[in-house]
């Protein structure tokens, strides 16, 4: 993890595994309870690059984007459809604005739900 002593208020702490941008936040809210909100926006995995799909299966690129949108609107992501980088903007902006000022120690996943559990 990196050492912060010498950053400014406000300087962003580059971190280098996923479990240290994950434990990082959590460990923070813990230890300055009332005095900080800290939680971590995990955009959701996304697919392979679509490209690589199809040269690795030797079909074309439109396809391959025909195939993921199928699946998508069968259910692969209960919201229906793409996700955008507004969809995390949307996130960071609402956290940034307090919209959620009883929720720290949080990973806030924005995945359109393709993470959640089926049954």
């Amino acid at each position: 993890m990196s050492d912060c002593s010498d950053r400014g208020k406000g300087t962003p702490l580059p971190l280098t595994s996923r479990s240290e941008r994950v434990t990082l936040p959590v460990l923070i809210a813990g230890e300055l309870r009332s005095q900080i909100e800290a939680s971590v926006i995990q955009p959701g995995d996304k697919l392979p690059g679509h490209r690589d799909l199809a040269l690795s299966h030797g079909v074309s690129l439109g396809s391959v984007r025909e195939a993921i949108s199928i699946l998508i609107g069968d259910g692969l992501v209960p919201q229906g459809r793409w996700g955008t980088p507004e969809d995390v903007g949307r996130m960071v902006a609402a956290l940034a604005r307090g919209d959620a000022p009883y929720s720290t120690g949080a990973v806030i996943v924005v995945d359109g739900g393709l993470t959640i559990p089926r049954l």
